[in-house]
């Protein structure tokens, strides 16, 4: 799973494929997750690059 950690900007970013993948999810679950209980997933934010 580290080769899908990327240093962005000083920040370590993991792309939401990965990170639903990592919780056996689908993205859209994932999102759903983070919007129902903001609080389990603090160090989040809702940047999505299109």
């Amino acid at each position: 799973m580290r080769q899908n950690i990327f240093a962005i900007r000083g920040q370590k970013v993991i792309p939401e494929f990965d990170f639903a993948r990592l919780y056996k999810v689908e993205t859209s679950t994932l999102h759903q997750a983070i919007k129902r209980n903001p609080a389990s997933f603090p160090t989040i934010s809702d940047l999505h690059l299109e």
